[in-house]
């Protein structure tokens, strides 16, 4: 009898101990660290975009926004702050390794958190573009500040100019860049309307290894014009995602370039590029607009997307991320149409309905995977330092001349050599070094005007464009075609205005 009392008693225990900790109050069931940004109120695009409602989500899935995934930023560096630093991708045989030594074999030396074109490091901006780019991607959430769509990525800041003005030799070298060390997605908040074959080889290296997203651009153009070379590129090229912006209410914006709505469209997306806050400079904050918000926008969701299916190619993911966007932007009736615009709940429904078509499939046998073919492939080459104050020797005979190396840079074996000039001499065609490697002269300084009877074409890069800076660099009858790149907007108009009336003989290419 003592023994089955003492059961019932033990039972009874159990019940009210079990009822004690169901009624105990729980925390959280998940974390929400965007709820301690001061900020997140002021940034209404995300509002537009229903961010919150893509990270509840993910938060209760134990997810983070695309946790493990590198964003590669190719711009004008990042400033660092405490909303962006702790989410720097780090080069770890560069960060443990030895200052000034190329530890990691890469052909950049000390790219701890990226690396730089210009003769300023990856993490130092002043121009602002490049930090606020990298801000709407990846913002920490939970420290007060803003906060990043995609909260948890690694940015990779590959600095290409000081200033908007990105030289495409620079951007080819950055794309490649970008994509030999690791870089999931590649954000070209940036564009051209002159593209290369460099750059189209470039963005199909590119498009095997890495997401590509680039900018339609801010000049109110339409894409399908046959008439007018309009198109903007890299984003008009198929491997890239092409974004044009809209205002807040999902209506195109005045300023946006835009093309029609197709089967395949130049540009497939659109995003809100109005009244995007940010980071900025020196730990601020603030607002801009333009396509480049806009692609940060959708680099940010395909980040995410990565992130939930990280075994998909890049043409996968981008794919699944525009099957499952629905086409909901409205034109005014001088653009009618529609097109797809960006919803970062489409994100997790494209996700949901991947993962259920893998477990409807049956389990096929694996394929060897096929070896890469010259065209999916770059050969890899060995590079050099060229080290500021070192004398490159050109040409033979009476066209020999030496010339002054201004800015130290790295470059490979199988790449141009594009030479800053100190001396005013015959330019020849090619330079070799004191190792015995030869390299094309692809540009000269703008300083080195006198004999250039051997150059078909001259490339002048000035932020500033004057008439007597191009007539002095005419003044060789063999010179036959003139590349401008400009960086001054004004000064460019004013040159696209006049250049034929004042130099008719000339062909001449701006940039």
């Amino acid at each position: 009898m003592n023994n089955a009392l003492k059961e019932l008693y033990r039972i009874i225990s159990v019940i009210i101990c079990l009822t004690l900790i169901a009624s105990i109050p729980t925390a959280y069931a998940y974390d929400k660290p965007w709820e301690n940004d001061e900020l997140l109120e002021k940034q209404t695009t995300l509002s537009t975009l229903n961010a919150v409602e893509l990270w509840e989500k993910l938060a209760e899935n134990g997810k983070s926004p695309a946790e493990n995934v590198v964003v590669a930023v190719l711009d004008t560096g990042i400033s660092l702050s405490d909303d962006i630093e702790q989410n720097l991708w780090t080069n770890e045989k560069e960060l443990n390794g030895i200052e000034g030594v190329d530890d990691d074999g890469n052909g950049y030396v000390d790219d701890i958190h990226g690396m730089s074109l210009t003769d300023t490091p990856a993490t130092v901006d002043t121009s602002g573009h490049g930090t606020m780019m990298s801000g709407i991607i990846a913002m920490t959430a939970g420290n007060g500040g803003g906060v990043g769509i995609a909260y948890s990525a690694k940015i990779m800041s590959v600095k290409i100019s000081k200033t908007k003005a990105f030289p495409i030799d620079d951007i080819v070298e950055a794309i490649y860049y970008a994509a030999d060390n690791g870089a999931d997605v590649i954000n070209m908040s940036l564009g051209t309307i002159y593209p290369t074959n460099e750059l189209e080889q470039a963005i199909k290296y590119a498009s095997q290894r890495s997401i590509l997203v680039a900018a339609a651009g801010n000049e109110k153009t339409y894409a399908d014009d046959h008439i007018y070379q309009s198109k903007v590129y890299p984003a008009a090229y198929p491997e890239v995602i092409g974004v044009m912006a809209t205002e807040n209410d999902g209506t195109m914006a005045d300023f946006t370039n835009w093309c029609t709505s197709s089967e395949n469209p130049i540009y497939e997306i659109a995003a809100p590029g109005r009244d995007v806050m940010t980071t900025y400079l020196n730990s601020d904050h603030r607002s801009t607009y333009g396509t480049s918000p806009a692609v940060a926008e959708v680099s940010s969701a395909l980040a995410i997307l990565k992130g939930l299916l990280p075994d998909k190619t890049p043409g996968e993911l981008q794919k699944i991320l525009l099957d499952n966007t629905e086409r909901r932007t409205v034109y005014n009736v001088e653009r009618g149409g529609e097109h797809k615009f960006l919803n970062l709940p489409d994100v997790w429904t494209a996700y949901q309905k991947t993962i259920e078509e893998v477990k409807s499939q049956p389990t096929q046998p694996r394929e060897e995977t096929q070896p890469a073919t010259e065209n999916q492939e770059r050969k890899k080459s060995p590079s050099i330092k060229i080290k500021k104050g070192e004398i490159l020797t050109a040409g033979s005979g009476k066209t020999r001349a030496k010339y002054l190396v201004k800015t130290s840079r790295t470059v490979y074996y199988n790449k141009c050599l594009t030479a800053k000039l100190s001396k005013t001499a015959t330019v020849p065609k090619q330079v070799t070094l004191k190792n015995g490697k030869k390299y094309a002269v692809t540009g000269i300084s703008s300083k080195a005007f006198s004999d250039r009877k051997k150059v078909k074409t001259i490339t002048i890069k000035t932020k500033k464009l004057k008439k007597s800076t191009v007539k002095n660099s005419l003044k060789a009858s063999g010179v036959k075609t003139v590349k401008i790149k400009v960086g001054d907007k004004k000064q460019n108009k004013i040159f696209k205005a006049k250049y034929r009336a004042y130099f008719p003989q000339k062909k001449i290419s701006l940039k």
